[in-house]
């Protein structure tokens, strides 16, 4: 998140004092979510300092699918561009689970139903809470998606559309 420096008033000739960054060394987790009109399929918070490769994303890609095994039939996978999600080892994954894949514009969050509407909804649900460890910040993720009820989450898939549509229009510039 980016914070807005405070302005300072000062006289001709007086240096800026200088304001430090809160929390800059705090602990950081990461979120990977998969969801549909229903709600979270599954999801994991990853901590600071590991990387999300392929093979890392592939584990995750598997411990999805065990969890939709049991109760979802059609899987179509929208995600971005990022190197694990392209990766040879995971295409070959994809295809042996036979999930189609969308296409994603690089770098375009707006088509994105994770990006425009399940963490902007998650980054006011968090906004001017602390965490003292990663066990608050999983109590509250759960907290987060337990609030949200069937039909929001279908609000957020069913909206794919209309922004598919915002995105040809803009001919893939950022409409937001």
């Amino acid at each position: 998140m980016n914070r807005k420096r405070q302005n300072q008033w000062l006289l001709p000739n007086q240096s800026r004092r200088a304001t430090p960054n809160p929390d800059f060394r705090a602990p950081k987790v990461m979120l990977c979510v998969w969801w549909d009109k229903r709600g979270p399929i599954h999801w994991e918070l990853i901590n600071q300092g590991q990387t999300i490769n392929a093979q890392v994303y592939c584990e995750q890609l598997e411990r999805a699918r065990r969890k939709l095994r049991h109760c979802r039939i059609l899987v179509i996978l929208l995600y971005d561009n990022a190197r694990p999600h392209t990766a040879r080892l995971t295409s070959e994954k994809l295809a042996k689970f036979k999930w189609e894949v969308l296409p994603h514009p690089p770098y375009n969050p707006d088509i994105s139903p994770t990006d425009f509407h399940l963490f902007r909804s998650l980054e006011h649900w968090i906004r001017g809470k602390k965490f003292e460890n990663c066990e608050e910040v999983e109590a509250s993720v759960k907290e987060f998606f337990a609030s949200k009820g069937r039909s929001w989450y279908a609000r957020g898939i069913n909206m794919l559309k209309e922004r598919w549509n915002m995105v040809i229009k803009s001919h893939g510039e950022y409409f937001e």
